[in-house]
Parts: structure tokens; C-alpha cells; sequence
């Protein structure tokens, strides 16, 4: 089963060094309750060891993920921590911010800014994954507002990426492995998301990865 990082949103300064992590869990249904935490989720077949922050949780993550598709050399990730890495003006119905923040409405839409997938030469092969979650929020009468971060299934998001800058673009399932078509190959990377859930489900975006 996954593992659910509990990390300290009010940390560090310096996010995501020295950014304390509050505990672990793996929660049988996919669900942790969040209040005054970032949740960093880690696939079962990854290998973490004791991560001492934040930084070195990420490092772990995605160079497990880079270990366990063998044959593959590299990695390019965006853990979401911020949406420095989002194209605001190419983007449709999302909302952005830090720390677990960045939602795509029904319907909606997020494209990246073009990432360089270095070293050359330009991947023909590659298998790109992503996290989906939703928060559910209870506020009683009378009790503790709560809030629960629960995992969704990739599949609610549709996935379409392009190697040459937007150029050509292909859907992708999250994990599967692509096979950049004949001249479509380049470094520049950009992956778009678009929520084809059901009308009116607001879903997070927790991370998404190419290894190729």
C-alpha cells in the first residue's frame, strides 16, 4: 500500500530543506487526515529510508521511481510544492498555490511550461505518471474541523504530452510506457491535464513525473 508523509506546513523558510516530517502512514483506503499537514505520497514500490526533511523525502521519491522503471536513465519531476513550474496563461480552471494547493475544476485544464529533458539525445520511449487526490472537509456543529486527504484515481485526469514544444501532442495513461512517435522527438517537454471527472469535482494534482 502507499505511504502517506505528514510534512509540517508552517517549517522552514528555506521549503523544502529542513522541513520537518511529522509522521508516516499507510492507510489502508488511501486516506490521511491532513489538518495542518502536507501530505507527499509514496507509491508502494518505492523505497524510502528514513528521509531526514522534506528535500531528502522528494530526492528519495523520484529517485525510487527512477530505480524502478530499469532500463530508463532519467527523471523530471514537479512535486507541486508551488505552480512555479505551471503555464498560469495556458491554464483553465484551476486554482494554484503552495503546499498541496494546486486544484483543477471539472472540466478545467493545467499545462506546464516547457521542461528541457536533458542530457540529449531527445527520448524515444518514456513513462509518465501523476497523482490525483480531493480533500474532504468536515466542519460539524459542534467537534474539530477536519480535513482528510484522500487518494483519487489517476484515470479521473486526461493526459496529453508533447517532446517537441507543443508542436505534436499524444494522450498518455499515467505509468504506461510511450513510445515518442518518429518525428515528434525532442527535449522540450510539456504535459496538460484536463479533470474528466464527474461535472462539478474539484480534484488536486499531487505530482506528476516522466522517466525516460
Amino acid at each position: 500500500m502507499t505511504a502517506h508523509y505528514l510534512v509540517d506546513l508552517f517549517g522552514s523558510a528555506a521549503f523544502p530543506v529542513n522541513v520537518s516530517l511529522i509522521d508516516v502512514r499507510e492507510p489502508d483506503l488511501g486516506q490521511s487526515l491532513a489538518n495542518g499537514c502536507m501530505v507527499v505520497r509514496v507509491p508502494d514500490y518505492i523505497q524510502v529510508v528514513r528521509p531526514t526533511d522534506l528535500a531528502d523525502l522528494l530526492y528519495q521519491k523520484y529517485t525510487g521511481l527512477l530505480a524502478f522503471y530499469a532500463g530508463f536513465a532519467n527523471v523530471a519531476a514537479d512535486d507541486l510544492i508551488d505552480p512555479t513550474h505551471i503555464n498560469l496563461a495556458a491554464s483553465v480552471g484551476i486554482r494554484t498555490g503552495k503546499r498541496n494547493t494546486v486544484c483543477i475544476a471539472n472540466s478545467g485544464n493545467l499545462r506546464s511550461n516547457v521542461y528541457s529533458l536533458l542530457p540529449a539525445p531527445a527520448p524515444t520511449v518514456a513513462v509518465i505518471t501523476w497523482e490525483v487526490f480531493e480533500y474532504v472537509d468536515t466542519d460539524p456543529k459542534t467537534g474539530m474541523y477536519e480535513r482528510e486527504y484522500k487518494e483519487a484515481s489517476a484515470s479521473e485526469f486526461t493526459c496529453l504530452v508533447s517532446f517537441d514544444n507543443g508542436v505534436n501532442w499524444n494522450a498518455v495513461v499515467s505509468e504506461g510506457v510511450f513510445n515518442v512517435p518518429v518525428g515528434q522527438q525532442g527535449t522540450d517537454f510539456i504535459i496538460r491535464f484536463t479533470n474528466a471527472s464527474a461535472p462539478g469535482r474539484e480534484l488536486f494534482l499531487g505530482s506528476w513525473a516522466v522517466i525516460y
